[in-house]
């Protein structure tokens, strides 16, 4: 090879060398252009990003101080409620009335629904653990928690979930005792329908009755003359709240509340809708000293137990006249001690047949009852001379009343505690 063409192919080799070079800084420079070109995107797009994410940000946090702000006034004015009216009578209603004007004035914005529904149990479960020891104010926090369910989250009342405990719940509280403190608490925060305010008319199907009892409301009135208002009493086998109701007249015409307690499902769910002044509570009465579950003929008036717990519905003589469902009973005691009410001035019992049962259950050296109507003549187990044999051992004794004796006589007995305030045969 000459030395001209060696010199010629160096030379190509080292401009193709070059070119190369020249062509890798160019893809360098391009790639640094390229670089430089995302950084500036990627600067233009998190600018973009802070200014649409920043009124977010900033409609979140005004959104949490505006849903702290409403329950901490919210519960500043159950606090002053209390402050304010501690000595004064009708706590409750009060407290109440307060806590609805103030919900009323402050609707809460759709946006915040989803965070009450997620939070307002928990945020009122404090003021529950701190309040429910206090007589009577345990309603408080329920009054509260209906009016955010009723007022905020629009939710009627589910009758279904009402009836309805957890497997795992349920069996321990079928092991509790009437007195444990554990299922008096549960009673109280799950088994309690708070009352309808009273200045929500009611919804019955005949306003204007004069008596919905079965004629026992003059009775009533005889005996309870020297108090005709302002009454507690405690409703079992309350029905639809208005029909054959011994209750309805003394809450509506005479400012009495109480407790209504129903078994039937169906009948709870009309009861609901009466609007009645007095706390609803989803069970059955227990034939035991502790909850029982049971088959419950779930129909009209002749709602009752079909068998006891442990009894097989198979064992049971004669057929279920109305579909059966299962349905929590609780024992007396641990319902009343849930009311933390002191004293009641009158007790109806008529739940077709175990009357005598329950009242078997009741400790009555720790209960005071003044007045109790039970109903005899659809004994299970035991007649009415059982029922009268062992109230007249519990100190009551029989009202006989000044007139003949009338129909509701003829199936209930109306005992009356001797010395009580209602008793003017002991001055």
């Amino acid at each position: 090879m000459s030395s001209n063409g060696f010199y010629s192919k160096s030379r190509n080799l080292v401009l193709l060398v070059w070119l190369l070079m020249l062509g890798s800084i160019g893809i360098a420079f391009h790639a640094h252009l390229l670089q430089q070109q995302m950084g500036k995107l990627r600067a233009t797009v998190d600018e973009h990003s802070a200014r649409l994410v920043a009124p977010l940000k900033q409609g979140e946090e005004q959104m949490a101080k505006s849903h702290e702000a409403r329950w901490t006034a919210a519960m500043d004015s159950v606090r002053l409620a209390q402050a304010e009216m501690r000595n004064k009578g009708n706590l409750l209603s009060q407290v109440k009335d307060k806590v609805m004007e103030y919900v009323t004035k402050n609707k809460s914005p759709d946006v915040l629904v989803k965070k009450l529904r997620d939070e307002f149990e928990s945020v009122l479960q404090t003021e529950i653990d701190i309040l429910e020891a206090k007589k009577g104010i345990y309603n408080l926090s329920a009054e509260i928690r209906m009016l955010v369910r009723e007022k905020i989250l629009k939710l009627p009342i589910d009758t279904k979930a009402l009836y309805t405990h957890d497997g795992k719940e349920l069996e321990n509280l079928l092991k509790m005792d009437q007195e444990d403190n554990e299922l008096v608490k549960y009673v109280r925060r799950k088994m309690l329908v708070t009352p309808s305010p009273r200045n929500v008319p009611y919804n019955l199907q005949f306003p204007g009755k004069k008596d919905r009892s079965e004629g026992q409301l003059p009775a009533f009135l005889d005996i309870f003359a020297n108090k005709t208002t302002g009454g507690f009493f405690i409703e079992c086998g309350a029905f639809d709240g208005e029909e054959l109701s011994n209750t309805l007249d003394l809450e509506e015409r005479y400012n009495w509340t109480g407790a209504l307690i129903e078994g039937s499902p169906t009948n709870f769910k009309v009861l609901t809708s009466r609007n009645r002044k007095s706390t609803l509570v989803p069970a059955c009465l227990s034939v035991e000293k502790h909850p029982t579950q049971v088959k419950f003929e779930d129909g009209r008036t002749l709602g009752k137990i079909f068998n006891i717990s442990g009894v097989p519905v198979q064992s049971v003589p004669g057929r279920p006249k109305n579909p059966l469902v299962d349905v929590l009973c609780l024992p007396f005691y641990t319902i009343y001690k849930a009311l933390d009410q002191t004293e009641i001035d009158i007790f109806v019992l008529d739940i077709e047949g175990h009357e005598n049962d329950v009242l078997f259950t009741i400790p009555f050296d720790k209960v005071t009852i003044h007045v109790l109507i039970a109903e005899f003549s659809h004994g299970v187990k035991y007649t009415k001379e059982h029922m009268k044999s062992f109230m007249l051992e519990q100190g009551y004794r029989l009202y006989e009343g000044t007139n003949a004796r009338k129909y509701w006589q003829k199936e209930n007995y109306l005992f009356i505690k001797k010395g009580c305030k209602y008793d003017r045969t002991h001055p």
